[in-house]
């Protein structure tokens, strides 16, 4: 026969054909497919005007089941002179066990007697059976019958010798064989494996899947194997095959089929090996560090897999040396902790790699070196102190100390364009306002900017660009600045002369320490007189020079002079 309908879909249960077929059909053949008939129903194939009416109002319209369900019949007539002058079905419908009253949707054609005719042309179909795959199919395709089959009930194992004179012969047995397997990279968490096989038998008893290694070519290895739960043969000739295998690691697996059945035994394995998915590292925490000589590292990726012992890990340094994760902590597939150790200062740039997997599973995967792998060394913060010719006191009571804090270090990453998270005030006190800032390192990237360049650019903006700033940081108000950086000393002692922003600079060297008020003054006040003054003071004598320090001093060190 031919189909009238296209199969549009794999998993389409209805065949539409051009012809009744017998209640003894057993399977269809469409293309390369092969599929299971469980039941042959009838479908409308015609539609008989048996009296014709007239005054037909519309001038088409549809054809509708009476007295029954429409099981998805759809047809539509046309009407010439107020008279059905032809009709198209569109779908004839299925499962009609007895002839259906047709009538119109027009209330006006109520007077036409319309006869059904019914066609056993319908199939509901189990696809792709007998190792075949469900597919599309066009409209027309030639459908082949087959009315008998053998289906046994029970697996039976057959073998064959030759005897002759010279004695009998090695036995020949039926063929029992891993074709292919999907998929060939599994799921480190478990999953569903589908196997193409020969022999695999009409139910699932006796037969078991492994994943792992033989031991020799007739047994398998219990050691480095594990047992598929949930084997499901899924067509009757046993040549497709799922189980649910379990969470698992390793770079090379074979997949192993046993039957058994009273004293025999076969077993078969895939000729293509399968891998559990490598392991990846998507992010260190911390991933920039001082030098250290001990550190608890947080690994975050996938595929660690479901066993610590399957697990090793390493932190390799910049000089190829490596120091063992020791211990290493899985807490689940996506996560561990590595405790690494030095008897020196790791003072070197690394990365963590890790190898999942060992001999007792299919060998180890290791993960590969990257950016989000890596560990980064930096150095300490650094300090920056400036005064701002600005009343601490009212600032506090106009903000708030909480506001104003929070202010000053939105403001100071705002200006150099860094994240207000590497911007801290570690203090603020009165003195006009004298605020210390710790610059830190931020998160290590190419372009980092460390916190010395962070300082020397700050004083760069407010030298160069004197309407930049908010509304406390700008160069009419910061009148001195300090660092603790010793790196950046010579360069504000240079820049003090020439810079409107260090009109009344005075550098004092510290050590990530801040000055009280009586060591600030000391040292200001001792540097001040023999240092040059900016314009307009250079012209001031000995003495008033003295009295012009002592009155910057007070200020700079904690007074305010209004």
């Amino acid at each position: 026969g031919n189909l009238i309908f296209a199969v549009s879909s794999a998993d389409q249960n209805y065949i539409f054909l051009n012809q009744s077929v017998s209640t003894y059909l057993s399977y269809v053949k469409i293309d390369q497919e092969v599929m299971l008939v469980s039941s042959i129903s009838s479908s409308i194939f015609n539609i008989q005007i048996v009296a014709p009416g007239s005054g037909c109002l519309q001038p088409n319209g549809t054809l509708v089941v009476l007295n029954q369900q429409s099981n998805d019949f759809f047809a539509q007539y046309f009407t010439t002179a107020g008279q059905i002058s032809s009709i198209h079905i569109i779908h004839p419908g299925y499962n009609f066990n007895t002839r259906p009253d047709i009538g119109t949707s027009d209330p006006s054609c109520s007077s036409y007697a319309l006869r059904a005719v019914l066609l056993n042309n319908v199939l509901e179909c189990n696809r792709g059976q007998l190792g075949t795959v469900g597919a599309v199919h066009a409209n027309g395709s030639n459908v082949f019958f087959v009315f008998s089959v053998f289906r046994q009930s029970l697996q039976y194992f057959f073998r064959i010798a030759a005897y002759n004179s010279a004695g009998i012969s090695n036995y020949l047995y039926f063929d029992f064989q891993v074709l292919s397997i999907s998929p060939t990279v599994l799921s480190t968490t478990g999953g569903i494996m589908y196997i193409e096989m020969l022999g695999g038998g009409f139910t699932a008893t006796g037969l078991t899947i492994w994943i792992g290694s033989l031991a020799t070519a007739n047994s398998i290895d219990l050691s480095k194997s594990k047992m598929c739960n949930n084997v499901v043969t899924l067509d009757d000739a046993g040549t497709k095959v799922t189980c649910t295998y379990r969470p698992w690691v390793g770079r090379k697996h074979l997949v192993i089929a046993i039957y058994e059945s009273g004293m025999i035994s076969r077993i078969s394995a895939g000729k293509s090996s399968i891998s559990f998915q490598a392991p990846v590292i998507t992010q260190i925490v911390p991933s920039y560090v001082e030098p250290f000589t001990s550190l608890t590292l947080t690994v975050i990726g996938n595929s660690f897999g479901p066993n610590a012992s399957d697990v090793a890990g390493a932190l390799i340094l910049n000089d190829g040396s490596s120091l063992p994760c020791n211990p290493i902590t899985l807490v689940s597939n996506s996560l561990l902790y590595c405790k690494v150790s030095s008897s020196r200062n790791v003072s070197q740039d690394s990365y963590v790699r890790l190898t999942v997997g060992s001999i007792w599973s299919g060998g180890g995967q290791v993960t590969a070196k990257s950016q989000a792998a890596g560990l980064a060394i930096i150095g300490p913060p650094s300090q920056l102190t400036v005064n701002l010719q600005l009343d601490f006191n009212a600032s506090v009571s106009k903000y708030g100390l909480a506001v104003l804090v929070k202010q000053l270090e939105v403001e100071f990453a705002h200006l150099v364009g860094i994240p207000v998270t590497r911007v801290r005030v570690v203090s603020i006190r009165p003195g006009s306002i004298i605020v210390t800032y710790e610059i830190s390192w931020g998160s290590p990237t190419t372009t980092l900017a460390s916190p010395a360049a962070v300082i020397q650019q700050f004083i760069n903006i407010l030298q160069n660009q004197p309407q930049a700033g908010g509304s406390f940081l700008n160069s009419a108000n910061s009148s001195n600045i300090v660092t603790s950086d010793p790196t950046l000393l010579n360069q504000l002692s240079n820049a003090a002369a020439s810079s409107q922003v260090t009109t009344y600079l005075q550098i004092c060297a510290i050590s990530n320490v801040i000055l009280d008020y009586q060591e600030c003054y000391l040292c200001c006040i001792s540097t001040c007189p023999v240092s040059p003054l900016p314009v307009p003071f250079k012209s001031l004598n000995r003495e008033l020079k003295t009295i012009w320090c002592e009155q910057r001093c007070f200020e700079f060190c904690g007074g305010f002079v209004t």
